[in-house]
């Protein structure tokens, strides 16, 4: 019995060796309730980067799009370092953010916190996985 025990140890080693263990923010997220016709969407990749759009209604609605790396910091919470591609922030050129977030216990909704610095915070939003 303690033979058989040590095999399905193993093997249970082996599987998740190979399958690994998937971080629950990876794959494809979707912005709810977004303020314009199209709620931002974005992607994360299992090297914790990714890219998205989002849009921000000033006059009308600009599409943003933007890549970032996440930095899961335990406890279902998460850092994105955001780099704009066509936006930026106007009082200070830059085209970096930041988002806090922290994702429910089933693992498929993300509440974050967006901050662009100068051009100040963009507040809540909500996204669910998709």
């Amino acid at each position: 019995m303690k033979r058989s025990t040590v095999s399905l140890l193993a093997g249970l080693c082996g599987v998740l060796f190979l399958g690994g263990c998937k971080n629950a923010i990876i794959g494809d997220w979707r912005e709810l309730g977004g303020d314009c016709a199209s709620a931002g969407r974005f992607t994360v990749d299992s090297d914790l980067s990714g890219d998205g759009t989002m849009y921000l209604a000033t006059n009308s609605c600009n599409a943003c799009d933007y890549r970032f790396d996440i930095t899961d910091n335990g406890s279902d919470k998460y850092t994105a370092d955001i780099s704009f591609i066509n936006c930026s922030c106007v009082i200070s050129q830059s085209n970096r953010a930041t988002a806090d977030c922290r994702m429910n216990s089933d693992s498929d909704q993300l509440d974050c916190y967006l901050d662009l610095g100068a051009c100040g915070q963009l507040g809540d939003a909500t996204y669910k996985k998709q």
